[in-house]
């Protein structure tokens, strides 16, 4: 089965049997074997194991299943997706196939339910077709895209193992034309170690290529040390190095004993037992010692691994009994089924109890996990299904209940847009008190109802309470600045120039119109105050009180003297003018239909009044824009 390991007779015959597909001198053949019986039997049995395994594919744990179990449809898809753009799905075998199974049983579950929706809207069951939506469609092709960026990937790792292969076997002829050289000694074995360095740089080759090409190579290493004979201090120099980069490597297992990830351990010691193989002999005293150490390690975070599996089981198996478990509490619940509305509510949380507790519950071991939820599911049918029976019988009932309490919401949503505020209560009142004396509607129905009736009435009286409010704080900020502005008129000192102090006053009776509301009972005080200092002042200059207006926009024409200057001013003015007077035509137009609306209470007509001024004075200000428009136009 791919990506399982090979035992050792395995790897052995695989290993025999690439030998008799390459070619090798009796010489490499001879040489071979005496390689292996010094050093390397036990080693190259062990290492060829984990060597050709490949990239072990991701462990979940029952708390990642958990997890994923949990995701709905959107998340698990949106999950899916992520493996894909990880770019990592071959090692992430499990979880993408454990993803795949939790949406296509949550899609079987979603189609259960419209088809027990559609059969209680009087449908017949055989006449029920599943919806393929667009996560339905969006899924399909993810896994599509999955399987084959999966077969790409496989691909590409058989080509780089093949590529690999080639670069192994010209290091292989590059060190034969090194032994067949004549360079001197330093020569010759600084261009050997570069080659060393370069074959442990290639990376994995094909599987039944490994033992005949590992043999050669070891064979030419052994070969070249003969052929050059170093001398016994450089030999034993390079055996020490080789025996302090085994002993790192030991320690560097050994490490990996506290690694908390199962995963990461094992391709580690993967990549290590990868190491070991390619670092040369050490001392013959060492030997045996170093890789005892090595393999002691190694045989542990085997072991560690194997115990991981055998606790995910043993958690599996706990999984099983306790589903069994609620199974059972699920039969003793319907020995003795509901007669009432308060029981079948009773029990329907009971079950729903039961089913939390399964969802809490880690998966067991796939086909048993399949087993007993289709056993657990086909109970539960059963239960909602008398539940929906029972019900049915009092669904009129609730259903006109809930005709009749929408009808209030929507009634009470209506009066929200009301101005007669002393009538739409009255009403609303009455709504409130019809809606006590209905009945119950369905729970599913009944609080969504209730919260929006609830905020219809909530919504009114603050509108209501916030409308007065508003309206007095308004109309005492208006009364300040009035009163403010009335001082200002009384405090200002006038000059002897009579345009400037025209500009002053009509300056003070922008801001006055400008200013809104104030409370009726001050309106009349202020009214008074205000026109009492205008006119005082007015008589301290010897304004009348209509020239205020017309006489200085009348004396912008007394230094004109040819009807070039009166062509250039009119045409200025004119078109102020005319954007101006078309400005205020709109707005005496909606005020004049705005009085349509104003309802008959003490408030309407408080409002009615100040808009019946403000339109009169409206219309006095167009007068006097289309007077001064008939002034340039003289011109």
């Amino acid at each position: 089965m791919e990506n399982q390991p090979y035992s050792p007779d395995e790897a052995r015959q695989e290993a025999e049997q690439a030998e008799t597909v390459n070619t090798v001198s009796p010489d490499e053949q001879s040489m071979r074997t005496e390689i292996s019986n010094i050093e390397t039997t036990q080693e190259l049995e062990n290492e060829i194991q984990l060597h050709e395994e490949d990239e072990e594919t991701e462990v979940l744990s029952s708390e990642d299943e958990q997890r994923y179990a949990s995701l709905s449809r959107e998340a698990l898809v949106e999950k899916l997706e992520s493996f894909l753009n990880s770019n990592q799905v071959s090692q992430m075998k499990q979880a993408v196939a454990f993803v795949k199974l939790n949406f296509i049983d949550k899609t079987k579950e979603l189609n259960q339910q419209l088809k027990e929706k559609f059969v209680a809207d009087g449908g017949l069951a055989e006449d029920f077709k599943p919806v393929e939506d667009f996560l339905q469609e969006k899924f399909f092709k993810i896994t599509a895209k999955i399987k084959e960026l999966h077969q790409k990937q496989k691909e590409e790792a058989e080509r780089l193992k093949v590529e690999n292969l080639k670069k192994k076997q010209a290091v292989l002829e590059q060190l034969r034309q090194l032994i067949e050289s004549d360079e001197n000694l330093k020569t010759t074995y600084d261009e050997f170690n570069k080659l060393k360095d370069t074959w442990r740089e290639i990376g994995q080759i094909p599987r039944e290529e490994i033992n005949n090409l590992w043999q050669s190579y070891h064979f030419l290493v052994e070969k070249f040390f003969d052929k050059v004979k170093i001398n016994k201090e450089l030999r034993d120099l390079d055996l020490k190095k080789n025996m302090e980069s085994k002993i790192d490597l030991c320690e560097k297992v050994e490490e990996l004993l506290l690694e908390p990830s199962i995963n990461k351990s094992f391709k580690l010691l993967q990549v290590y037992h990868d190491q070991w193989k390619e670092i040369g002999p050490v001392p013959m005293d060492k030997k045996d010692e170093l890789w005892e150490r090595f393999k002691k390690a190694s045989d542990s975070i085997n072991q560690k691994r194997r115990q991981y599996y055998e606790q995910m089981q043993s958690e599996q198996d706990q999984n099983l009994l306790a589903k069994q478990a609620l199974c059972s509490k699920l039969d003793e619940l319907m020995e003795s089924m509901p007669e009432s509305v308060k029981t079948w509510n009773e029990a329907t949380d009971k079950v729903d109890e039961l089913l939390k507790t399964w969802k809490s519950i880690g998966r067991a071991a796939h086909k048993e996990n399949e087993e007993i939820w289709a056993t657990f599911k086909s109970k539960l049918d059963i239960f909602f299904a008398q539940k929906k029976e029972y019900f049915d019988k009092i669904h009129d009932e609730y259903t006109q209940n809930y005709e009749r309490k929408l009808g209030l919401a929507v009634q009470a949503e209506a009066i929200l847009l009301r101005d007669d505020l002393k009538k739409a209560t009255q009403e609303l009142l009455q709504l409130q008190k019809e809606w006590k004396e209905i009945g119950p509607v369905a729970k599913k129905h009944s609080d969504k109802l209730w919260k929006r009736f609830r905020a219809a009435c909530d919504k009114f009286f603050e509108q209501k309470a916030a409308h007065f409010e508003q309206t007095h704080a308004g109309e005492l900020e208006n009364l300040k600045a009035k009163e403010a502005l009335i001082k200002a008129i009384k405090d200002t000192a006038f000059g002897e120039n009579k345009a400037e102090n025209l500009d002053k006053l009509k300056a003070f009776q922008r801001q006055w119109i400008e200013i809104g509301f104030v409370p009726m009972r001050e309106k009349e005080r202020l009214q008074q105050a205000y026109h009492q200092a205008l006119d005082a002042q007015m008589a301290k200059i010897g304004v009348l009180p209509g020239e205020l207006n017309a006489s200085a926009f009348a004396s912008k024409f007394a230094d004109v003297n040819t009807p070039e200057d009166a062509q250039n001013l009119s045409s200025k003015d004119v078109q102020m003018l005319s954007n101006k007077i078309i400005k205020l035509k709109e707005e005496l137009l909606t005020w004049e239909n705005n009085l349509g609306f104003f309802s008959h209470s003490k408030n309407a007509d408080v409002l009615r009044k100040e808009f019946e001024n403000k339109l009169q004075k409206g219309k006095q200000e167009l007068a006097l824009l289309e007077a001064k428009m008939r002034i340039i136009r003289s011109k």
